[in-house]
């Protein structure tokens, strides 16, 4: 039996590259990487999955969205309107992105967070649970607060 296709189950934790790093080397191999969508999550017909991404039960990507390749998006969490989520990208359980929010390359959204309609997030941020993000992320980092304030 050849097998083709297979999944990583490894979630990410803080801004570490440990499931990139498993992505790339499947890809290499010539694994096909399946986009798995939970039967109750939301996902509107003009929104885009990227290849090998999990929607976890119970969450809404809206139309317009467009999220990449090797994607978390977590329980309960809601990808609003014409938001764009780059590869390698984790969102907790229960936040909010709001309408044309863009979040950068292997960056970690916490639980509990709130992205402001417009707001533009830096590759490489990690954005603590229950943070309020209400202007641009210019640089990357590590973010907490209401409203967000860099930490390191």
């Amino acid at each position: 039996m050849l097998v083709e296709a297979c999944f990583i189950t490894a979630g990410k934790i803080g801004l570490d590259d440990r499931r990139k790093q498993l992505y790339e080397k499947l890809k290499a191999i010539g694994f096909e990487i399946p986009t798995i969508i939970s039967n109750s999550a939301h996902v509107s017909r003009y929104a885009s999955i990227g290849e090998g991404t999990l929607v976890g039960k119970g969450a809404t990507v809206n139309a317009g969205a467009i999220v990449g390749r090797n994607c978390i998006i977590n329980t309960g969490a809601i990808i609003e309107h014409n938001s764009v989520i780059y590869d390698d990208f984790h969102i907790a359980t229960g936040i909010i992105l709001r309408g044309a929010v863009t979040v950068g390359e292997n960056s970690f959204i916490c639980a509990g967070s709130v992205l402001i309609q417009g707001v533009n997030i830096q590759k490489d941020t990690l954005v603590g649970a229950g943070t309020v993000v209400v202007k641009d992320i210019k640089q990357s980092g590590v973010y907490v607060g209401n409203p967000a304030r860099r930490i390191r």
